[in-house]
């Protein structure tokens, strides 16, 4: 999977699990500041959990088996071109996803920045009044009574020192002395970058309710219901509201009334604090912890691996999605086996460690001057017609193993091939055992195998190379097959 839908699905698990607690424990019961806290530490958590990522000892995952059998070779009589591939196109459903997703961003941003604006807007045209640690600002705006920051915006109508207006007054300013704004900020950020989340909407429509049940405690603290629910049967209910601002006259009625008439706390309040924490645990045990990887099977002696990176330099090689460059992924496959080499006692000299242009020719011979015991060569495919000139049909993986006839080892060749192909076949990569005439296997005087990973074209293949977790699971099973070829001679 690749990285970035793995964290949304975390995410997604995360947001979901924390957000089924509250519903079930903590929804509509009088802990109005411990549920304000956990509904933001919520939305925090399953953002920065999927993140984590721990190795559980004790627990590994088995072994793949090392056995192989020698398959058949299939013979294309295909001799090796020294030619650049034309450039594919670079228009993939994953662009229409990235454009998209980009567009929605933006739209979200443009509306937030815009409820700012209308707010600076609103009250540079009010009358201001610097009070006690908030600025009133008095406006002819249908949706006042509202709170944004310190700034009170007040309809010029509603008399302030009614009864109703005391009341309004103490409500508001209890939004702004627990500085709710920046919690509303907060989850609209958020809703900027991860609007698709169903589950941070009803986050967010729980926690403006839970900032008017605290304002309305605060408001009403002899819990006078019927002058409570004359404030909220005033004839603005109807307006609809930015939702960075605090509006007095836009929320559930019934469900404030509810929290007001609870005169107690819930049964249990302390344990359903406390069962937040069991919870955390294991939703981070289950989604953050995996399992250890199992000792590698090592190699019975060390081997001397000569690793070519393909292309290189001058030479592109095939150009895939979005201009990517076979010689770049080539490299950062061989790169990535050399460093993994030691711990299956395979001793990694490259052909070239940068983006440089070796000779065709001279790959081979550079690897029998290296004293190497096998020599594997790393390239990317390039997308085939649906049928080739015989009428067989493209290889669905991409993934091809290839030796050449005429190297001295061919027989060796084929079994180290049919080793690797045993292991990428636990990958569910299903490759094929071609022979063509190729310069840098004929040349060299030891075992030889050029692989091709996959397809530039397909996102899949490309994602696989780009993704370290998918990069180190192809590296290992290539590995683990060099080592099954070694210990069963």
């Amino acid at each position: 999977m690749n990285e970035i839908p793995a964290y949304i699905f975390k995410a997604l698990l995360y947001s979901a699990l924390l957000s089924g607690y509250y519903w079930l424990f903590l929804r509509n019961k009088r802990l109005h500041t411990f549920n304000r806290f956990y509904l933001l530490v919520a939305m925090a958590a399953s953002l920065l959990l999927p993140l984590l990522h721990f190795s559980l000892p004790g627990m590994q995952l088995p072994k793949s088996a090392t056995a192989y059998t020698l398959l058949d070779v299939v013979s294309t009589g295909e001799e090796e071109i020294a030619t650049t591939a034309k450039a594919a196109s670079s228009f993939s459903w994953q662009m229409v996803v990235a454009i998209g997703y980009t567009l929605a961003c933006t739209a979200m941003a443009f509306m937030l920045v815009s409820r700012i604006i209308w707010l600076f807007r609103l009250k540079a045209k009010g009358t201001q009044s610097q009070q006690n640690g908030y600025t009133l600002v008095y406006t002819d705006n249908n949706k006042a009574p509202f709170s944004f920051f310190r700034f009170l915006f007040w309809k010029s109508e509603v008399d302030i020192t009614s009864a109703e207006g005391m009341r309004i007054l103490q409500h508001e300013l209890a939004h702004i002395r627990q500085q709710h704004t920046l919690d509303k900020l907060f989850i609209q950020i958020v809703l900027v970058f991860f609007w698709f989340n169903p589950f941070y909407w009803l986050l967010q429509k729980e926690l403006s309710l839970i900032h008017e049940f605290i304002a309305d405690e605060k408001a009403i603290e002899d819990r006078d219901t019927e002058i409570f629910a004359r404030m909220l049967l005033q004839e603005y209910c109807g307006t609809v509201y930015p939702d960075i601002v605090h509006p007095f006259f836009y929320s559930s009625t019934k469900r404030r009334l509810l929290m007001l008439n609870q005169m107690n706390k819930p049964r249990f309040a302390g344990m359903r604090r406390l069962m937040v924490l069991p919870l955390l645990g294991t939703a981070v045990l289950l989604f953050s912890f995996k399992p250890i990887e199992a000792p590698v099977t090592r190699a019975n002696k060390t081997i001397t691996l000569a690793l070519d990176a393909g292309h290189g330099g001058v030479d592109d090689g095939a150009v895939g999605l979005n201009g990517i460059k076979e010689k770049d992924l080539a490299l950062k496959i061989t790169n990535r086996l050399a460093q993994m080499g030691e711990a299956y006692n395979v001793k990694v000299v490259t052909l070239r460690a940068d983006d440089k242009y070796i000779a065709l020719p001279d790959r081979g011979i550079k690897a029998n001057e290296m004293g190497a015991d096998m020599l594997v060569s790393i390239h990317i495919n390039t997308m085939p017609p649906a049928e080739d000139a015989n009428n067989q049909p493209r290889n669905p993986s991409g993934f091809e193993l290839i030796v050449e006839k005429r190297n001295s080892q061919y027989g060796q060749s084929r079994a180290l091939a049919s080793a690797i192909a045993a292991q990428l076949n636990d990958m569910k990569l299903s490759p094929r055992l071609l022979d063509k005439g190729l310069v840098i296997l004929r040349n060299a005087n030891m075992p030889a195998v050029l692989i091709e990973c996959g397809y530039m074209e397909n996102a899949a293949d490309v994602d696989r190379i780009n993704n370290s977790e998918q990069l180190d699971k192809l590296c290992s099973h290539i590995l683990t097959g060099l080592v099954a070829y070694q210990n069963s001679k």
